[in-house]
């Protein structure tokens, strides 16, 4: 008697949003906003589906930077072939901010472009799905000040330029 034995591996799909306080979902806290409205979604589909919601209030790009590999290396392990990961990126509207006053940013511009490619550049070692979430607006009558911070509108529109000028120029080098 020959027994032949099939073993089936399931495929994983995981997707990790990484942020700031948007992609945390703070003040919605029934759903835990966008990534926790998609993770409902998402995660019944399939018992092997998982979404990472990495989002850390008031993260800038830099900070980011200093756990994206790390965040990476613990969710992100490929056991079989065929497995999927996704990464989310909600960054740049700290980044964006004054802090104190108007004649102080958080992130230059300059500094800002530098760490959006090495965050792709980081991200590409685990993933070739990488998502940039666009920035939102704001209502700046709430947000000048907010917290000894100011967030205007032109300022987070030419970051958000800066994001797309980043993942278009990547995109076409891959």
């Amino acid at each position: 008697m020959v027994l032949i034995v099939c073993l089936r591996f399931d495929i994983m799909f995981a997707i990790c949003a990484f942020g700031d306080s948007i992609v945390f979902g703070r003040g919605d806290n029934l759903d835990r906003g966008w990534v926790g409205r998609l993770r409902k979604y998402f995660e019944i589909k399939d018992q092997y589906n998982a979404l990472y919601n990495l989002g850390i209030p008031g993260n800038s790009t830099t900070e980011l930077l200093d756990r994206l590999d790390t965040e990476c290396k613990a969710r992100l392990k490929q056991y079989h072939e065929g497995d999927r990961f996704v990464i989310l990126i909600g960054i740049g509207i700290n980044d964006s901010r004054f802090v104190g006053s108007l004649d102080k940013p958080q992130t230059e511009k300059g500094v800002f472009r530098k760490n959006i490619l090495k965050i792709i550049e980081t991200a590409k070692i685990y993933s070739n799905e990488i998502v940039f979430i666009g920035l939102t607006p704001v209502d700046e009558k709430l947000t000048n000040p907010y917290e000894d911070t100011f967030f205007l509108n032109s300022r987070i529109k030419e970051f958000n330029a800066v994001i797309q000028d980043c993942c278009s120029s990547t995109s076409e080098s891959t």
